[in-house]
């Protein structure tokens, strides 16, 4: 590539940065460096074992440095969804769009019925509730109503498991000028419940906003079974608690927030 220009810097939550500079032949790309070898690791794979299926829908590889975490990707132009204006006829586009690209991803490889994955998300969620209630994030209350979640996700005994990008939301969403959705930012990227994927929406970007959904899903074009509905809400308990810890990893005042509201949505109703 030789020598290139650098027009920005910007910090990541896991003490890695992103910089997006410029080729003296005017091309751009974005280095990214990861602040963890597991975040390194997941996105790598994801853009050399799946991502090459979705085509322009997400950045391309052009590099990697595994010693020092870094990938090399194409620049994309475009918008972040999040500063698309509420309720406008964009953002359901763009919902409906982002519903199109996640079934592709679904689709990447093969789902398959798992019997024993709901033992392993309650294992997840069970795992983290000492250390929150250590930190007096969470109360005795909250932790008995979190373990109950947990007991309830244990049960589950058919989860459809895929390959998930699992940061599933609009500020991981770039609207091209012309309107098509590409998807970026893969370091959480595994085979997972696919239901998860549509945590984040659920129960962040779909409250009081049916339309959104409705939309999504004409771009996925599959509805949810009752089955996964139910699985879906009770992932709510796995978000909250998944919200909340990363709010205090990284000192995060909005993901503590979401976090808190979640929590007491979720211990209200266990």
């Amino acid at each position: 590539m030789g020598p290139v220009d650098v027009d920005a810097v910007r910090p990541r939550l896991d003490g890695g940065r992103v910089a997006f500079v410029r080729a003296r032949d005017g091309r751009r790309f974005v280095v990214k460096q990861h602040g963890t070898d597991e975040g390194f690791a997941r996105e790598l794979r994801a853009y050399r074992e799946w991502l090459p299926q979705l085509g322009e829908a997400v950045p391309q590889l052009v590099a990697a440095e595994p010693d020092r975490r870094r990938l090399l990707l194409t620049h994309v132009d475009g918008e972040n969804a999040t500063d698309v204006p509420a309720d406008s006829l964009r953002e359901e586009l763009a919902h409906e769009r982002a519903g199109a690209f996640l079934a592709r991803l679904h689709r990447v490889v093969p789902s398959e019925v798992s019997r024993t994955f709901g033992a392993e998300l309650a294992a997840r969620l069970a795992a983290r509730l000492p250390r929150l209630q250590t930190a007096a994030a969470i109360t005795a209350r909250e932790r008995a109503a979190l373990e109950r979640y947990a007991e309830r996700i244990g049960r589950l005994d058919a989860v459809e498991v895929g390959v998930c990008h699992l940061d599933f939301s609009p500020r991981n969403w770039l609207i091209r000028p012309y309107g098509a959705v590409v998807v970026v930012d893969f370091e959480h990227t595994k085979r997972d419940a696919l239901t998860r994927d549509l945590c984040r929406l659920a129960h962040r970007s779909w409250r009081g906003r049916p339309h959104l959904r409705m939309a999504f899903f004409r771009g996925y074009r599959r509805r949810l079974t009752p089955n996964q509905e139910h699985q879906l809400a009770l992932y709510a308990g796995l978000e909250a608690v998944t919200a909340l810890s990363l709010g205090m990893d990284v000192g995060d005042p909005g993901m503590l927030q979401i976090g808190r509201r979640l929590i007491a949505e979720v211990t209200g109703n266990a």
